[in-house]
């Protein structure tokens, strides 16, 4: 039994960052607008503009009375004038000596602590609480997901895993803790973890029943990591359950199950959807985004 959905082997020696999850959908990924990126820049403005301590401009600072120091007394009772040099270099000392204006205080989040970058998988038990994820949190800052999983299963099950964990690729690097982390990005955390728990045997994690939504998203993850053994044994329970539910004639489930029936080699499926696009002179351009080959998408 796994501690933590994310937790895929409690000893393994690879940490799996998963940057902005959920963002991945049935058909093209889209890259985040400026338009977006811009909204959130704002929100992060106006948090960062709410917590600043606020300055009246009308009230004048209190004026800082310079302490004067007490003159020395001669024998006779008399105090002796102090020579203008020293007068002079007195004024400076108490120029350097007079305090700054104060600045508005920005109260910044507490950073996390250093040992947070070390730590393992995070602790999620609840598949629930996963699909609520955001790409982004409340500041506009990426949201990052860690997964604990086995270098040696990734790179058994797929080779695009396998040159980013043994090949000198960005993506990944060796921690000073020991462990290896590869990144990956926008991906429907259901949908990955659908396919890491068939990478790592986690048989019964993995559902036996899927709709059609998730299936298109875990075909578009299988197909570029390449790793089609792994899944292929739940595509025979998969399928027969939404077979009957086959398009008759075209609608926006055609482009679905082109993609899912040219990923798994499910030619009688995908020689149907190809006549109904065909038949129908739909514009194949909407499944852009979608792993279909380019002959196809040109015909």
């Amino acid at each position: 039994m796994k501690r933590s959905l994310l937790e895929l082997d409690p000893s393994g020696d690879t940490i799996l960052v998963l940057k902005c999850p959920n963002m991945q959908s049935g058909g093209e990924q889209e890259e985040p607008s400026l338009k977006k990126s811009k909204k959130k820049k704002k929100k992060r403005s106006q948090w960062i503009a709410q917590t600043t301590v606020p300055i009246n401009a009308n009230e004048p600072e209190p004026a800082i009375e310079p302490e004067i120091a007490a003159e020395p007394e001669t024998a006779g009772g008399l105090f002796r004038p102090e020579p203008a040099a020293a007068n002079e270099s007195a004024g400076q000392s108490e120029l350097t000596a007079r305090p700054e204006c104060k600045m508005p205080v920005v109260i910044a989040p507490e950073p996390e602590p250093e040992t947070r970058v070390e730590q393992g998988a995070d602790i999620v038990t609840d598949i629930c609480a996963l699909r609520e994820f955001t790409p982004w949190d409340v500041y506009g800052e990426p949201t990052e997901v860690r997964l604990r999983v086995s270098s040696a299963h990734l790179c058994l099950a797929s080779p695009v895993f396998r040159k980013t964990i043994r090949g000198s690729f960005k993506e990944s690097i060796i921690r000073r803790d020991g462990f290896y982390e590869i990144r990956a990005s926008e991906w429907d955390i259901e949908a990955f973890l659908v396919v890491l728990d068939t990478i790592h045997g986690h048989n019964r994690h993995v559902p036996k029943k899927i709709s059609l939504e998730l299936l298109v998203k875990v075909s578009t993850i299988v197909d570029y990591y390449d790793c089609h053994e792994s899944v292929d044994r739940y595509i025979d329970i998969w399928i027969p359950q939404l077979e009957s539910d086959l398009p008759k004639s075209y609608d926006e489930k055609v482009p679905i199950w082109l993609s899912i029936s040219w990923v798994f080699r499910l030619t009688i499926i995908f020689e149907k959807m190809v006549k109904l696009a065909v038949m129908q002179l739909q514009d194949l351009m909407v499944m852009r985004g979608l792993p279909l080959t380019q002959a196809i998408i040109g015909t």
